[in-house]
């Protein structure tokens, strides 16, 4: 008798709603589960592939789009040519995101040419390599240098915005550019000069007062990265990076309730920003308030799995909670028939040579100096909990770095 297939239908609609939800750590939970007991299903696998590319893995989604293609060339009709253009997006996505633009082109042609979408001919427009004679020399430049940025090759970024600097000096975005390559390699003086001469000639940047606000937090100033972060919360109100930022900068003066409100803010705009989970999260457990620490430390893990500062945290967060097993006391031993008993006491005068006092080891005084306070033996362990303190800043109109 054959045997019965499980009914896996449930978990995918569950995962998917939690996908359109973009609460990502929860659909690739069901999507797993799904795969546990169907291995072979297309729609979990697809589904795993939908979160790796959301989530920024997309080496991980193209391990699973290698074996879905060769199942999708086997489908025929109207669900064939769909099945196919969709793994192909992905193929291109996952390749955009690798920086292939080449392969992720042609993926895109080809998943165009079996189902047309205004998406695809948006993506197959940003990767159309432009004619040559219509290339802006200083627009190359700032193009390599922002590649050379991503990919950690700071020496190359610098050399390249050199030369836009070199023939235009008052270029602000080169500026901007400049003053995070100085902050990358350990000149936050250097960088605040460069972010300065940039916003005397822009200043309706809201990007460049909140960069102003984070080289003041590096140089340890932070009543003048407070008021840069709110410069920039009044040239753009709903700049969320400058909220997270400023509540950094509160947290930094031990104003607690300031620097919630800034990442409820945050938060009010950008609902699934992890990074204002994760800070209200970390702060929330300082103050002692546990399940609500917990809570949004889930969900910042849950909208970018493997984040490793929420995890960090949440470990903290799960450590606190844990209730402490008290040592048992130590029972005196019986005392003899005799009436003597075998243990000295405080009645027995017995001479006890006074030791000074131990002082206090280097360790407890860096515990005195953080603003966590320990409620108990194990709290004590979770000082080297970490917290996201700079957010990465978005630029305008560009969408946000990373």
């Amino acid at each position: 008798m054959r045997k019965r297939q499980p009914d896996i239908k449930p978990l995918l609609r569950q995962a998917a709603e939690k996908l359109e939800a973009l609460e990502f750590g929860s659909a690739l939970a069901l999507y797993q589960q799904a795969l546990a007991l169907a291995p072979t299903n297309a729609g979990a696998n697809m589904g795993m592939v939908l979160v790796h590319n959301r989530v920024g893995k997309p080496l991980e989604a193209l391990k699973r789009l290698a074996p879905l293609w060769k199942t999708a060339q086997k489908v025929s009709g109207d669900e064939g040519r769909t099945f196919q253009a969709s793994v192909l997006a992905q193929i291109g996505w996952a390749r955009e995101q690798l920086g292939d633009t080449t392969l992720a082109l042609t993926a895109f042609e080809k998943a165009h040419e079996l189902l047309s979408s205004p998406e695809l001919k948006q993506r197959i427009a940003k990767l159309m390599p432009k004619p040559a004679f219509a290339a802006d020399p200083v627009q190359m430049l700032l193009t390599q240098a922002r590649a050379h940025l991503k990919a950690g090759s700071v020496k190359d970024a610098e050399f390249a915005l050199s030369q836009v600097l070199k023939a235009n000096p008052d270029h602000v975005d080169a500026l901007h550019e400049m003053a995070t390559v100085q902050r990358r390699m350990g000149a936050p003086n250097q960088a605040l000069l460069l972010l300065q001469r940039a916003v005397v000639l822009n200043p309706e940047r809201a990007d460049l007062f909140n960069d102003l606000g984070i080289v003041f937090q590096e140089l340890g100033n932070i009543s003048k990265a407070v008021s840069f972060h709110k410069r920039a919360l009044k040239v753009d109100p709903g700049f969320v990076f400058a909220m997270i930022n400023l509540g950094v900068a509160y947290k930094r003066q031990g104003k607690f309730d300031l620097a919630i409100s800034s990442y409820q803010d945050a938060l009010h705009h950008a609902p699934h920003l992890a990074e204002a989970h994760n800070n209200l999260g970390n702060l929330l457990r300082l103050q002692g308030q546990l399940s609500e620490a917990k809570a949004h430390l889930i969900k910042a893990l849950d909208l970018k799995p493997g984040y490793a500062d929420a995890e960090a945290n949440l470990k903290a967060v799960e450590l606190e909670l844990t209730p402490v097993a008290k040592k048992p006391v130590a029972k005196k031993a019986a005392t003899k028939a005799t009436g003597k008993t075998a243990l000295k006491t405080s009645a027995s005068k017995v001479p006890v040579k006074k030791m000074p006092a131990a002082k206090p080891s280097a360790k407890k005084k860096a515990a005195e100096k953080t603003d966590l306070k320990p409620r108990d033996t194990d709290a004590k362990k979770n000082l080297k909990a970490v917290e996201l303190e700079l957010t990465p800043v978005a630029k305008k109109p560009t969408a946000k770095k990373t």
